[in-house]
């Protein structure tokens, strides 16, 4: 069940403050060494693809892994490897911050049992378009700490951008899910955004933002069940801070 986090106030800004705890199934690090992103499963035919910020895969993306609902050094539904990458030819092109988003095809690695797909082990969110602004529940991973943070707190838009104020949102919880926090089941809850997009999702750790969601991410992730070509050698980009 989703929980809204018990969320206390910075004296400077007057954001909340993330709060770590033990995570969601769902969720978790997507990383090629000690640092990375967030990355979420969403719920798909194929039962096997997690949304990410597009800005986080960097060259090969079977070089990743990705570890659901780890914490304090635990991977409690084991680890797993990334086997293609799909993401929208806008950011291809000319790295668009509209189009920040990447969706990672997973198989299991490891001690991870063979023949799973990561669905039916975790489950999944619900991928629906930006909805007008209202609350949400906004999860991520930063570098370096042993345990992911959440923070409840109402979105507005900056230059047709989604924005999330809560302070605690540094390197790391890109690619982080906006996630409807009045749901009652983790796997039926409504993904409206990551942490990307405009900045890559932020040049503050206290101001997120993410990509409006619609009929281009829904049609990449029609690509990405389909199975159709994947995408290789994603390049790097920069934030503008």
């Amino acid at each position: 069940m989703l929980a809204l986090c018990a969320c206390g106030y910075h004296h400077s800004n007057g954001f909340p403050t993330a709060r770590p705890f033990s995570g969601l199934a769902p969720i978790g690090r997507l990383a090629t060494g000690k640092d990375g992103c967030t990355a979420t499963v969403v719920q798909t035919a194929t039962h096997n693809i997690a949304l990410t910020a597009a800005h986080c895969l960097v060259g090969e993306p079977t070089a990743y892994t990705f570890t659901p609902m780890s914490h304090d050094q635990a991977a409690p539904f084991g680890v797993w490897r990334v086997r293609s990458a799909f993401v929208d030819g806008e950011w291809l092109a000319h790295q668009s911050p509209a189009d920040d988003f990447a969706f990672v095809v997973l198989e299991p690695e490891g001690a991870t049992p063979a023949g799973k797909r990561i669905q039916d082990v975790v489950g999944g969110f619900r991928l629906a378009s930006t909805p007008p602004p209202q609350n949400v529940l906004v999860v991520g991973y930063p570098n370096g700490k042993a345990r992911p943070v959440q923070c409840a707190n109402r979105f507005d838009i900056t230059n047709d951008y989604p924005t999330f104020d809560c302070n605690g949102f540094p390197n790391g919880t890109s690619g982080g899910p906006w996630l409807d926090p009045a749901e009652p089941n983790a796997s039926g809850d409504a993904l409206y955004g990551i942490i990307g997009g405009l900045h890559q999702g932020g040049c503050s750790p206290s101001t997120s933002y993410s990509p409006r969601f619609g009929a281009s991410i829904q049609a990449l992730l029609e690509r990405a069940e389909e199975g159709g070509s994947p995408d290789a050698r994603l390049p790097t980009s920069s934030n503008g801070c």
